[in-house]
């Protein structure tokens, strides 16, 4: 009978690792980041955050490059806040349901720009 441990303390890292991320991280890059959901491997071994970042691709990448270095501040303090013998080495991840939900709405906005062209114009005034 398979346990549902590892989806236990998945939740429970996610719901920690959201808490350090919006208020104990201080970089400035990390401020538009979401925790989804995180993902444990069945021995509580690897777990990967997967996370969403508001902005444009530059600010998705610069925000990942932010997570990775302050990794271990992330995994120290899931150590101090979690009950296990082991804690688990942690990589973030951009969670791709989401990122393909921002991707169609990104198509939506485009069609819809591109469907009623003489709406992204400004009247021209009559004085």
């Amino acid at each position: 009978m398979p346990t549902r441990r590892p989806e236990r303390i998945a939740a429970q890292i996610a719901r920690e690792a959201g808490e350090i991320v919006r208020f104990t991280l201080g970089d400035p890059q990390i401020r538009l980041v979401t925790v989804n959901r995180a993902q444990v491997t069945p021995d509580l071994r690897r777990a990967t955050i997967f996370v969403t970042v508001l902005g444009d691709a530059l600010q998705c990448e610069e925000s990942l490059a932010a997570l990775e270095r302050a990794e271990g501040v992330v995994r120290r303090e899931l150590s101090a806040r979690l009950r296990l013998r082991f804690t688990p080495a942690i990589r973030f991840q951009l969670d791709p349901g989401m990122v393909t939900e921002e991707r169609m709405r990104q198509l939506l906005d485009e069609e819809r720009d591109d469907s009623n062209p003489g709406a992204s114009l400004p009247a021209e005034r009559s004085e």
